[in-house]
């Protein structure tokens, strides 16, 4: 999962990179909304392993579908695997 925050027109022209980049298959916005300030404001990205065997991460929501969760749902789950994760800087 991925948040992209910024002014529309970079945010769209981003999105539009990732969608047309080989290396993403079946990209999907789950979620999208204005807003006013940023979410993710004080960094620019982190780096969560998403393994079982990782000891580092907690998956406290086995049965979490980025698929099918509500949009707000999926910014919890973000928020959460940050609190886990590693900025990168």
């Amino acid at each position: 999962m991925q948040a992209l925050e910024g002014e529309r027109r970079a945010v769209n022209l981003l999105y539009a990179r990732i969608c047309a980049d080989p290396r993403h298959n079946n990209v999907e916005i789950l979620h999208c909304e204005s807003i006013l300030e940023r979410r993710y404001g004080s960094w620019s990205m982190a780096f969560v392993h998403l393994s079982d065997v990782d000891p580092s991460t907690k998956i406290d929501w086995p049965e979490f579908d980025p698929y099918s969760a509500a949009g707000a749902l999926v910014l919890a789950r973000i928020d959460e695997l940050l609190a886990a994760g590693t900025p990168i800087r």
